[in-house]
C-alpha cells in the first residue's frame, strides 16, 4: 500500500507492520494510509509496529502528532523550544509566516535580539483506531530534518525503540533560512534565523541520534543485497505456522 513517498505492510506470520516514510507531510493520503496501517495492526492481532524514516530528508514536524495520535494518551513535544534572531527581518521575506507564539521575552526586543521561545509538552489530538503495541524507529545516515525530528521525538519521549544507523541529521539544530543576495554582484545567500531545541535538551549537546540497537550495513551487505534491519525484524517474533504453532 502507498506511493512513491510512503508504502506499508502488515505481516502478521513475521508479528509486525512496516510504514516507510520517504517525506514527512502531513497530508490526507498520509492520515488515511496511517489510519488503514493501525486497523490492520489491529486486525492482525501485531504488536509490532515499525516506523522507518530512512532516506527521509524532511518534510514537516506536523506528522509527528498524527502519528503519536494513535497511540495511548501521554503529553508529548517535538521541541522543547526555540531561539530566533532577526524575527522581523524573517516575517518580511516569508510573507509573514513565522510565529511569535509563546514568545517568553518582550516584543520591545531590536530585530537581531535573541527571542525565546518554549513548547508546552502537549496531548495530540486523540485518532482511531488507537494502538497499544511496541512501536520501533528506524533510522539512517540519511534521516535529516523532519525525518530526524520523528526519530528523536518517539526516542526523548520514550515512546520507541531506535534502531539502524546514527542520523545524519543533528538533533537541535539550526534551521528556517532567509534567502537574499548581496547588494553589489548579486550573490545569493542563505542565513538562518531559528536554533531549533530537541523534545529533552538534557541529552544535548549531541552531533546525531545514535540509535538504540545499532544496525550498521557493511560494503559486504551493499554487495550481497543482506539487510541487518531485515534480519533484526525477523527476530522480534518467531514466525507463525499456518496452524498457530
Amino acid at each position: 500500500m502507498g506511493n512513491d513517498l510512503l508504502a506499508w505492510r502488515v505481516d502478521a506470520r513475521w508479528g509486525y507492520g512496516f510504514f516507510w516514510l520517504r517525506r514527512c507531510e502531513n497530508t490526507s493520503l498520509f492520515r488515511s494510509e496511517l489510519k488503514q496501517f493501525f486497523r490492520a495492526l489491529q486486525k492482525s492481532d501485531v504488536k509490532n509496529a515499525v516506523f522507518s524514516v530512512q532516506q527521509n530528508g524532511g518534510g514537516t514536524t506536523a506528522g509527528v502528532d498524527v502519528i503519536l495520535g494513535h497511540l495511548p494518551e501521554r503529553p508529548s513535544t517535538v521541541y522543547a523550544g526555540r531561539r530566533q534572531r532577526y524575527l522581523e527581518l524573517a516575517e518580511s521575506l516569508n510573507g509573514g509566516s513565522s510565529s511569535r507564539q509563546n514568545l517568553t521575552q518582550n516584543s520591545t526586543l531590536k530585530d537581531g535580539d535573541l527571542y525565546v521561545f518554549k513548547f508546552p509538552k502537549t496531548i495530540p489530538k486523540r485518532r482511531v483506531p488507537l494502538y497499544s503495541g511496541n512501536v520501533v524507529v528506524l533510522t539512517d545516515n540519511a534521516t535529516y530534518s523532519s525525518g530526524a525530528d520523528l526519530a528523536v521525538t518517539f526516542s526523548d519521549e520514550h515512546f520507541a525503540v531506535t534502531a539502524g544507523e546514527p542520523t545524519g541529521g543533528i538533533p537541535s539544530s539550526y534551521g528556517d533560512y532567509i534567502e537574499a543576495v548581496t547588494p553589489n554582484l548579486n550573490i545569493p545567500f542563505r542565513v538562518s534565523t531559528t536554533f531549533w531545541i530537541r523534545s529533552d535538551p538534557s541529552r544535548d549537546p549531541a552531533d546525531t541520534l545514535a540509535p538504540d540497537i545499532p544496525l550498521p550495513i557493511t560494503v559486504k551487505d551493499v554487495q550481497t543485497g543482506h539487510s541487518p534491519v531485515l534480519e533484526w525484524l525477523e527476530l522480534l517474533n518467531r514466525p507463525r505456522s499456518a496452524a498457530g504453532q
